[in-house]
C-alpha cells in the first residue's frame, strides 16, 4: 500500500512503532535508574567568539563530530558494496534477496549502525544537556520534525531539515 507521498503505510507504522518502543524503553529505564539528572562535564577549551556571538567550544566540536559522522555514513552508503546492499534492502527486500543479498544480515548491520549513531548522538548531546533517562524525547521530536521537513530517506534533506528546525527554534 502506498500513501500519497510514496511512503508505504507499513513503513510509517514502523516509525510510529519506533516512537512507542522508545517511550516504553525510556520509562523502563526511568523505573530502574530513577529521575536523577547528572552532569556530563567535558572541557573543550575556551569559548569561541565570532563577532558579537560567543559559542562554547563544545558546540564547535559537536558540530565537527556530527559532520564527520554524516560524511562517513554518506560515503559508506554511496561508495561501498555493503552500502549498496543496504540501499537495496531498504528499497525492496524481496528483490534484494533475489539478487543474492543476505537480507537478515544486512538488516542486522543497519540496526547496528543505527544503534552506534544513536549512541554517538547521546554522547554528543551530553555536554549540552544534563544526562538523564528521558533526555532523548526532545531530541527525538526534533529529529522527526527534521526528517518530515527534509524527507524520509534523504540524508541531505534530513540535514537541511535539521538546520531549518534549529534556526526556527
Amino acid at each position: 500500500l502506498k500513501s500519497g507521498g510514496g511512503y508505504t503505510v507499513a513503513g510509517m507504522a514502523m516509525v510510529i512503532g519506533g516512537f512507542g518502543m522508545s517511550f516504553v524503553l525510556q520509562n523502563i529505564a526511568f523505573l530502574i535508574w530513577g529521575p536523577r539528572t547528572l552532569p556530563f562535564p567535558v572541557s573543550f577549551g575556551m569559548p569561541i567568539e565570532i563577532g558579537n556571538l560567543t559559542l562554547p567550544a563544545s558546540y564547535v566540536w559537536i558540530v565537527l563530530a556530527a559532520l564527520v559522522l554524516m560524511t562517513v555514513l554518506h560515503l559508506f552508503l554511496k561508495k561501498t558494496r555493503l552500502g549498496l546492499a543496504v540501499r537495496a534492502v531498504a528499497g525492496n527486500k524481496e528483490i534484494a534477496y533475489l539478487m543474492g543479498i543476505n537480507v537478515p544480515l544486512t538488516i542486522s548491520l543497519i540496526f547496528g549502525v543505527a544503534c552506534a549513531l544513536g549512541a554517538a548522538a547521546g554522547v554528543l548531546v551530553g555536554p549540552i544537556n544534563y544526562v538523564q533517562v528521558l533526555m532523548g524525547i526532545g531530541i527525538l521530536v526534533k529529529a522527526f520534525a527534521a526528517a518530515v521537513i527534509g524527507g524520509f530517506g534523504s540524508l541531505p534533506g534530513a540535514v537541511l531539515g535539521g538546520v531549518l528546525v534549529g534556526v526556527v527554534e
